[in-house]
C-alpha cells in the first residue's frame, strides 16, 4: 500500500525510516523492492508502460533526480543498460519489482486472466470487498506479500514463470463491484500437487482451509490441485467490465473471454487494460 500511496501522489521516491522496524517489516521491505541505504530504506517508483526505449528517457531523469536528493542506491546503475536490451523473463520481473510500477512492454511475460471468487479476492488482496463484510479481512494474508491461490487444475498453455495475472472477481450478487478485472500480480509459480501435500506446503500463503482445498480435488486427498503462487499485487482504481474487457479484447484481435478458467491474453491486450485500470497512467 505505501509503493500505491507514493504512486497516487505522483512521488518517484519513497522512503521509509523507522529505527525500530521488526525484522519480519524490513524483509516485506526488501521483497518488495526497497533498498536500505544508511538508516532509510529506499525506493524508486517509476510510473511508465512500454518498451526500453520508450521509457529509458524517463528513465535516467528519474536516476538523476534520485541522485540529486542523495539517494545513490548501487542497484540503479544497472537499469539504464539492461532495460535497453532483450530482458528474459525473470530479468523483466526483477526490473518491474524494483521500480515498481514499470510495467515493459518487451513480450518477455505471459499474461492470463485469471477468475477468483470474491470471498477468496477479499482476503488475498481486495480490501474493497472486505469492507463490505462484518469481519473484513484475513490480515495475515493481505499483509503478506506473496500468495497462494487454490483451484482446480487446467492447462494453461506454454505459459512459463513468472508471468502477468489480471484477476476477474466473479460475479456474485452478495457483493457490489463484482464481474470486473480488479488487480494485477505476478505470478511466482505453479505447481499441480496431491490435495493433502498442496495444503501443507502452502496453508500460510493461503486463504483456503483444508475441508476446502479437499473439495477442490473432489473430496480425495490425493487428488490433484493447483497452486498458483502470486506476488506484488496493485489494485485497480479503475476496475473493469466484463463488458468492456471484452472490447478491448476485440480490438487487439483477442477471442471474446470466457472467464469460467484461465485465459492468455496478449501483450498488447494487457498494456490496453492495465493503462485503462489505473488512473495514474
Amino acid at each position: 500500500m505505501v509503493i500505491e500511496s507514493s504512486t497516487a501522489n505522483h512521488c518517484s521516491i519513497t522512503s521509509v525510516t523507522d529505527d525500530w522496524l521488526e525484522p519480519y517489516v524490513e524483509e516485506a521491505l526488501a521483497e518488495s523492492g526497497f533498498v536500505k541505504v544508511g538508516v532509510r530504506w529506499i525506493k524508486l517508483n517509476y510510473a511508465a508502460i512500454g518498451t526500453g526505449s520508450d521509457v529509458s528517457a524517463g528513465l535516467e531523469k528519474l536516476l538523476e533526480h534520485a541522485r540529486c536528493s542523495g539517494f545513490e542506491l548501487p542497484v540503479t546503475q544497472r537499469f539504464p543498460l539492461r532495460i535497453l536490451r532483450r530482458l528474459t523473463a525473470d530479468e523483466t520481473a526483477l526490473l518491474e519489482k524494483n521500480l515498481r510500477p514499470l510495467k515493459l512492454t518487451n513480450d518477455s511475460l505471459d499474461t492470463l486472466v485469471i477468475p477468483i471468487q470474491p470471498r477468496w479476492a477479499q482476503h488475498l488482496f481486495d480490501a474493497g470487498l472486505a469492507e463490505q463484510t462484518l469481519f473484513g479481512a484475513r490480515p495475515d494474508l493481505v499483509m503478506t506479500c506473496e500468495n497462494a491461490y487454490y483451484r482446480s487444475p487446467r492447462a494453461l498453455g506454454n505459459t512459463s514463470v513468472p508471468f502477468r495475472i489480471l484477476w476477474y472477481v466473479s460475479e456474485d450478487d452478495r457483493y457490489a463491484g463484482t464481474g470486473q478485472i480488479r488487480a494485477y500480480s505476478v505470478g511466482s509459480s505453479v505447481e499441480v500437487l496431491a490435495a493433502s501435500e498442496a495444503h501443507s506446503r502452502y496453508k500460510r500463503l493461503g486463504v483456503y482451509d483444508w475441508h476446502q482445498v479437499r473439495e477442490i480435488s473432489d473430496g480425495d486427498p490425493d487428488g490433484l490441485t493447483m497452486v498458483i503462487r502470486f506476488r506484488d499485487t496493485e489494485i485497480f482504481d479503475r476496475p473493469i467490465n466484463r463488458d468492456r474487457f471484452s472490447r478491448l479484447l476485440e480490438a487487439s484481435d483477442q477471442k471474446k473471454p470466457l472467464l469460467m478458467a484461465p485465459q492468455r491474453i496478449s501483450e498488447s491486450a494487457f498494456a490496453d487494460i492495465y493503462k485503462e485500470g489505473q488512473s495514474w497512467l
